[in-house]
């Protein structure tokens, strides 16, 4: 393992006579190809101690619904699977109204010799950690994020452009660093520990959240699903993918992967994408020294191959190391989500669900952006909606209907599509700051993916972040404008509409 993978939360003496070293699994949630298991591992090893694994769900979670609850139930039903067939001890803990399970992370580690958990820069987790690094216990925050470590990239970059030439330079020795497929697990990590609670029975039923956003029935979670997700993208769709990813259409029909959401929970390493995209026989012998930095032919000449690994690495990476190197350095907050009042906002400035009222753009966007959207604020829009209207899909744009009500029926909205709907959405609303809140909200409302660092990225995007400026206009200024007409002209729409329309 890199040693840049691993940040120390506490400057705690390892627990030599705890009974247990304990990996608390909060966004990594697989047993294969993570960096946070194998450091838990390592440490077992080093100890003699058994490993256990804790994995929870919470049932008040921001903009938990019974689509996110089943996707995630799915995922813990793999785990205590291949958990079983490691031999160690897997206690998954899923709150219900009779069982909040508040205080129960820190009451594990007591018993622990340290805690090992994931370093994700987004959503819960950085509150969760800094909140954990006050037992007394070793907390080591391991980040499992992308392929390069996150810490060896610098400061946060402003577009993909500048980030693209540090992961290149890192990449080979990142590559030959990567996880374990599948961990070594030696006789000490073996257990069959009893949890100190009543685990987790194995349904789906009990937790009660929001069912008002149902599961999407064809959409499975878990590391089953997402092994068979990639396989059809590598068999199907990636031989046409530089051509067509960016064509909407059936998604049947289509070259867009669709792994985001497995991805986003951590059922799918992208080492494991990257490894099948590449095949069973490339090394970084292999790179091009003179493509470094480059689009196209860095990694491997195939056309299709490259485009995809460019968007799956450089792509996803800017917006996870935005957040990291933001989180790194200014988050301080330890105020997760507890069913308060009022919609959940992200909070820019601690990196936690406290109050952020409506500065968010003020704190994230870049100056030039932040400029020009303040300038037009009081610029007449023809057209403004409530987000009643936005989420039930009833505006005058039938292709931004469409999208959205895509996102409500399945969690997901074609990916040039999902540009040109948080374009519209930042048209039709009477503030920039309205718009966001109203794309935070229905994006991780329904999308299964959504909640990471590149749904708020992505969202930050239509307001000028990681871009530059265009032309100047009403309402968005110098920010860039896209229309449903010029899509219309791009993009054959006919099979992505009869798609939706067939949803019912």
């Amino acid at each position: 393992m890199i040693p840049h993978r691993v940040r120390p939360a506490n400057s705690c003496d390892v627990n030599t006579s705890g009974r247990y070293v304990l990996y608390w699994m909060q966004a990594f949630r697989r047993l294969h190809a993570n960096h946070a298991l194998d450091c838990a591992v390592m440490w077992s090893r080093e100890l003699k101690k058994p490993l256990v694994v804790f994995e929870g769900l919470k049932r008040n979670y921001p903009w938990a619904n019974a689509r996110h609850h089943a996707f995630m139930l799915d995922g813990m039903q793999d785990n205590a699977a291949a958990a079983k067939k490691l031999g160690i001890a897997y206690w998954p803990f899923v709150e219900t109204p009779e069982n909040s399970g508040r205080g129960l992370v820190r009451k594990l580690a007591e018993d622990a010799c340290l805690v090992v958990t994931d370093d994700y820069p987004a959503f819960i987790v950085p509150a969760h950690n800094r909140a954990i690094a006050n037992c007394s216990v070793p907390v080591h925050l391991v980040d499992g994020n992308s392929i390069v470590p996150l810490s060896l990239l610098g400061p946060a970059a402003s577009a993909a452009a500048h980030l693209r030439h540090r992961i290149h330079a890192n990449f080979a020795e990142a590559w030959r660093n990567r996880a374990a497929a599948e961990p070594e697990i030696h006789k000490s990590a073996k257990s069959k520990l009893d949890p100190p609670f009543e685990p987790w029975a194995g349904d789906r039923a009990g937790a009660e959240v929001d069912a008002s956003v149902p599961p999407v029935p064809e959409v499975r979670g878990g590391s089953k699903a997402a092994r068979a997700a990639l396989a059809e993208f590598i068999s199907k769709k990636l031989p046409r993918y530089a051509e067509e990813r960016n064509d909407p259409d059936d998604p049947a029909d289509g070259a867009a992967s669709r792994l985001s959401p497995y991805l986003r929970h951590g059922h799918l390493a992208i080492q494991e994408i990257a490894e099948a995209v590449l095949g069973e026989s490339w090394s970084p012998a292999e790179i091009d020294p003179k493509a470094k930095g480059k689009r196209a032919d860095f990694y491997t000449r195939d056309a299709n191959a490259g485009s995809f690994l460019d968007e799956a690495i450089t792509w996803r990476d800017t917006g996870y190391h935005w957040h990291f190197a933001q989180n790194v350095a200014h988050g301080s907050g330890t105020v997760s989500w507890h069913g308060e009042a009022g919609s959940p906002s992200f909070n820019f400035e601690s990196f936690d669900f406290s109050p952020l009222k409506k500065r968010t753009l003020e704190v994230v966007l870049p100056e030039w952006a932040k400029a020009t959207l303040r300038k037009h604020v009081g610029d007449k829009r023809e057209h403004t909606y409530s987000l009643e209207e936005f989420e039930s899909g009833a505006t005058h744009d039938e292709l931004w209907n469409a999208a959205q009500r895509e996102l409500v029926r399945t969690g997901r909205i074609h990916n040039y599509l999902r540009m040109l709907w948080g374009k519209k959405v930042l048209e039709w609303s009477k503030t920039p700051s309205d718009a966001y809140r109203v794309l935070e909200h229905l994006n991780n409302k329904y999308a299964i993916d959504g909640r990471d660092p590149n749904s708020y990225t992505g969202i930050l995007w239509c307001f000028g972040l990681f871009d530059r400026p265009w032309f100047e206009r009403e309402v968005y200024g110098t920010v860039r404008y896209m229309t449903s007409a010029s899509t219309a002209k791009k993009f054959d729409l006919d099979g992505y509409m009869r798609y939706v329309n067939g949803l019912g």
